[in-house]
């Protein structure tokens, strides 16, 4: 047992845990960064499809309900450890990256505005 549950405390729930909506954002992405879902889901590894997975798997952990392996397979039949390893590379760009930064905010106004 969780040290909440001694506590008498109920467990967190995410705001949006019932949302299993992935496709606006799968499209808002794919949209601004010009690429379609086939390239996507390809096993390329060039930078632009790295980022775009990247951005995605951030967003979809965020603002969904799906778990890490269900976002991999949207992805392209990757591991639940690579989609851990691309939210944290998000938040590494996200501080230290200057571009990448106005990408990442551009797009998640896109996504409010859905």
């Amino acid at each position: 047992m969780t040290p909440l549950i001694y506590a008498g405390l109920a467990r967190p729930i995410r705001l949006a845990f019932n949302n299993r909506n992935h496709l606006p954002i799968i499209f808002v992405v794919c949209n601004v960064m010009g690429i379609n879902q086939e390239e996507l889901v390809s096993s390329s590894r060039k930078r632009k499809l790295s980022i775009a997975r990247c951005i995605i798997s951030y967003f979809l952990r965020k603002n969904t309900s799906l778990t890490l392996l269900e976002i991999g397979r949207m992805l392209g039949g990757r591991d639940h450890s690579t989609i851990l390893y691309q939210v944290q590379m998000y938040k590494d760009l996200y501080d230290t990256d200057k571009s990448f930064r106005s990408l990442a905010d551009k797009i998640r106004s896109r996504i409010a505005k859905l």
